[in-house]
């Protein structure tokens, strides 16, 4: 499951911004990537590895409840509700509250090879943080780049 940031490279001629593109392997120019028909520089963001509370997170605020391994644009406010969401699961005390409240807001998703189904301590907790980690880059990435002539804008996929 990955977070991906899309940047829009594409020199046209009315546009006053222009951008210079380069993919080398081993330092030399790869031959079958021509800069001029660039068109968007992807970025991995975020990757989440058998994340099913996550991953049904987007798959119900994102994806409108469908899971078909797609790929799917993210606005920046459904990336801070999730921040704030596991922050504030972050945050809670362990104990039957906080897992009333996961249950209710981030609860384990069952699906095809999808790890582990219980709010526990180890691996659930490892996810919450690791998403902290995650979109605490994304949103400084934002900030950093306010103002920038760039059209950045972030997807989301699975695939299995």
């Amino acid at each position: 499951m990955y977070l991906s940031r899309k940047s829009y490279v594409q020199n046209w001629d009315h546009n006053k911004t222009k951008y210079a593109v380069s993919v080398l392997a081993n330092g030399l120019p790869v031959p079958t990537i021509k800069p001029n028909r660039v068109t968007y520089i992807t970025e991995q963001v975020g990757y989440w590895r058998k994340s099913n509370a996550i991953h049904g997170w987007f798959v119900r605020n994102v994806q409108k409840g469908v899971d078909d391994c797609g790929i799917y644009e993210v606005e920046n406010d459904k990336l801070k509700e999730l921040y704030d969401l596991v922050l504030h699961i972050n945050n809670m005390e362990p104990g039957e509250e906080r897992d009333a409240y996961v249950m209710e807001h981030l609860p384990p998703t069952e699906g095809f090879f999808f790890g582990s189904y219980s709010v526990d301590e180890d691996y659930y907790r490892y996810e919450i943080t690791a998403t902290i980690d995650i979109l605490k880059e994304v949103f400084e990435d934002i900030e950093a780049t306010k103002g920038s002539p760039t059209c950045h804008f972030y997807e989301y996929g699975s695939s299995w």
